[in-house]
């Protein structure tokens, strides 16, 4: 009697097992598109991008492919580096893991068709830590050569 109890149970854990499978694969699809970042703010505070051409941008693909093209100030001219990596998202723990930017791990606050909103944290040179918040808009992008720009 005691196994016939047992077969139930085993089962549901499997089926339960299963939806979260679904969510992860559900969650990983909002990624796969191009975001630009349209805000950020360090500790609270608003940091200024306005005086960015085109600020940070990304491009989640298939096969754990992400494409970054992140500006770069050089004495006034703006260049970006431009970088294909590998990513990977956890849904169970919220987290995005882009290879090129760790150790830094992005805590998932919002996503959606049009919106990603990420926290993480970072270390100042005085050892401090402080908490930044970047906000991305979904973007039409196109790759060329290895690298991301907007498709305007």
């Amino acid at each position: 009697m005691k196994k016939l109890f047992l077969v139930p149970f085993i089962l549901s854990l499997f089926f339960l097992a299963g939806c979260d499978d679904d969510k992860q694969e559900q969650n990983e699809k909002l990624f796969k598109q191009g975001w630009l970042l349209v805000a950020e703010k360090q500790n609270g505070a608003d940091v200024d991008i306005s005086g960015i051409p085109i600020p940070e941008l990304m491009y989640f693909g298939n096969q754990s492919v992400c494409y970054l093209a992140i500006p770069v100030n050089n004495q006034g001219t703006w260049t970006y580096k431009n970088t294909r990596t590998a990513w990977s998202y956890d849904d169970s723990h919220l987290t995005l893991n882009i290879a090129s930017l760790l150790p830094v791990t992005y805590y998932v606050e919002t996503i959606n068709n049009s919106s990603l909103i990420v926290r993480y944290n970072a270390f100042t040179s005085t050892g401090s830590i402080d908490t930044y918040i970047k906000e991305y808009a979904s973007a039409k992008v196109r790759v060329e050569n290895l690298t991301i720009r907007l498709d305007e």
